[in-house]
C-alpha cells in the first residue's frame, strides 16, 4: 500500500508540480482524503503535516501521509496494518 501511495503522490507532482504541493492524508478505512490547504513557510512541512494528521486520526487507525521534506524530496509516513512505516522519496 505504501508503494502505491508513493506512486500516486509522484503522479500528482508530475501533473501539478511540486512547488505548491500540500500535505495529503489518506484514511483507507474510511475511504477519505484530506489536504492541508494553507500557506506553509519553507520547504520542510513535516511538523505541520504530522499535526494535521493527528487532528484527523481516530485511535490506532491506518493512514498514509505525504508532505514536502525539501525542494527535491517528499516524505511518506503511515500506519499500515498497525505497523508504522516511513520513506523519503525523490521527486
Amino acid at each position: 500500500m505504501l508503494d502505491q501511495f508513493v506512486e500516486m503522490t509522484r503522479q500528482i507532482i508530475r501533473d501539478d508540480g511540486f512547488e505548491d504541493y500540500l500535505p495529503t492524508l489518506v484514511l483507507p478505512g474510511r475511504q477519505e482524503i484530506f489536504v492541508l490547504e494553507t500557506d506553509l513557510a519553507g520547504d520542510d512541512h513535516e511538523q505541520p503535516a504530522r499535526e494535521f494528521a493527528l487532528g484527523h486520526l481516530s485511535g490506532a487507525e491506518d493512514y498514509l501521509l505525504a508532505f514536502k521534506k525539501d525542494r527535491w524530496h517528499f516524505k511518506v509516513v503511515g500506519r499500515i496494518d498497525g505497523r508504522l512505516q516511513e520513506r523519503v522519496c525523490q521527486v
